[in-house]
């Protein structure tokens, strides 16, 4: 099962015009347009297994995003999420995240494993699938969420902001403000700013529990950035 498999894991130029692609035939059916996602190409790539292959087609997938849902793609692809090797379980991750709705029957297994994934990019990608879901994620998955804001990589504590920025994750504004003032990242620490802001401008409660004095430390510590000192602004606005 994909909990197994995540607990195992280790961590040409010539002159002649070419032909119209509408009018080329192989085998009665038509070549599929470049960029133009091919069902059994992709299923043949996963069977065949070839490292290089699967991530080239993971892409392509991930591209196509909704499209590739339509093409009933969604499960075989989310098999792959529990591969061993890391590289190929967050391109996996990527590809389903991208497919709409069609990610919400993959988002408890996401939560549940690969937040927990010992790779960090396999956890920013699970990070940006369930941020991907918006603010029709749950409760539950917000909190999955916010438990990677104590993650030991600054990678993922920068995802886990963002997807609850994306969440509008209310809920979670005092975790954040935890972080804004107790991250050792400056980097982290100014995101979660950036986020703490966005979380105040869509709830009277979140406000009331964050007045302007909150943001006078955090305000001060951020100024020797230039990155931070944008964020500093954009938060007295």
């Amino acid at each position: 099962g994909l909990g197994a498999c995540c607990v195992a894991a280790a961590c040409g130029g010539g002159s002649m015009a070419m032909p119209r692609l509408s009018l080329l035939k192989k085998l009665g059916t038509d070549i599929a347009a470049p960029g133009r996602l091919d069902r059994e190409a992709v299923l043949l790539a996963i069977a065949v297994g070839d490292r290089d292959r699967l991530l080239r087609t993971l892409k392509q997938v991930a591209l196509a995003g909704e499209r590739a849902a339509d093409l009933m793609l969604a499960e075989p692809v989310s098999k792959l999420m529990g591969h061993q090797d890391p590289g190929i379980c967050a391109a996996a991750v990527n590809a389903v995240g991208s497919m709409g709705a069609a990610a919400f029957r993959f988002a408890d297994d996401i939560a549940e494993y690969l937040l927990k994934h010992p790779a960090a990019p396999c956890r920013v990608a699970a990070l940006e699938a369930l941020g991907g879901m918006g603010a029709d994620a749950d409760r539950l998955l917000r909190q999955a969420v916010a438990g990677c804001l104590t993650d030991s990589e600054v990678s993922v504590r920068l995802s886990a902001l963002q997807a609850l920025s994306a969440m509008k994750a209310t809920g979670q504004a005092k975790q954040v403000k935890t972080t804004m003032f107790d991250d050792p990242s400056q980097s982290v620490r100014s995101a979660a700013l950036e986020t703490l802001v966005i979380l105040v401008s869509l709830s009277e409660e979140v406000e009331s529990m964050c007045p302007p004095e909150s943001f006078e430390k955090p305000l001060l510590d951020m100024l020797g950035d230039e990155r931070m000192r944008l964020a500093a602004l954009g938060a007295i606005r």
